[in-house]
């Protein structure tokens, strides 16, 4: 498949799970568009099936807010008629999965549109008044939601009282890259050698609460 990945380049949830999620989509095949303002943070070295597409920095007097939004759409639309994309998969509901779907309509063609909920996008940003219709409009017109833990499903549901239940999907981890290790060395540098050390990772936890963790906030398992 062609998947164009919408995400920040530097805010947790967004960037970390959208780039280590596109990397591992990359290495089964899959040919993975990042459209973002900059190169997501944990996405650390070249591959063949990954492609990045920075909107543009045009600037007109007469729009005295950053244009960004208007930027990210355009440059959207581009991709998919370029690479004719198969999906977009938007990460974090404001702005991405509005950008998403304005883009669909300006193609008008069947384009499905999944977007994946991190936390403060809905829990803070959504359901403040001034955003909150058009977050709401966004969650209810995606064609699949998804949240990474089942508190963060529950409370969006309810908030925003959306007709479909987001699904949970929980966030990841690689365990080639972060596995247990024997570092005699490198314990010494934090505990003495009676002492225990414990590091909490959110991905690991059983349940269902949100919490900062590996990849930041928003994660949970």
């Amino acid at each position: 498949m062609k998947i164009g990945m919408l995400c920040y380049w530097h805010y947790g949830g967004s960037a970390a799970v959208a780039a280590a999620l596109g990397k591992f989509l990359a290495q089964r095949g899959h040919e993975i568009h990042f459209i973002s303002t900059g190169i997501p943070f944990r996405l650390k070295s070249y591959h063949p099936k990954i492609y990045l597409h920075h909107p543009g920095g045009y600037q007109y007097p007469v729009f005295t807010d950053h244009s960004s939004f208007l930027l990210q759409v355009n440059k959207i639309i581009e991709a998919v008629q370029t690479y004719d994309l198969d999906l977009l998969h938007a990460h974090y509901a404001v702005p991405h999965c509005l950008s998403a779907l304005l883009s669909r309509q300006a193609l008008k063609r069947d384009l499905p549109v999944v977007t994946t909920l991190h936390g403060t996008d809905v829990t803070l940003v959504g359901r403040h008044r001034d955003y909150f219709n058009i977050t709401k409009y966004g969650l209810e017109n995606s064609d699949i939601i998804t949240a990474v833990s089942q508190s963060l499903a529950a409370e969006t549901a309810g908030v925003f009282n959306l007709s479909k239940e987001p699904e949970v999907i929980y966030n990841f981890i690689d365990t080639d890259e972060y596995s247990p290790c024997c570092n005699q060395e490198l314990r010494r540098q934090y505990a003495g050698e009676k002492e225990k050390i414990i590091i909490h990772i959110s991905n690991f936890r059983p349940g269902g609460g949100r919490g900062y963790g590996l990849w930041g906030a928003g994660s949970g398992q």
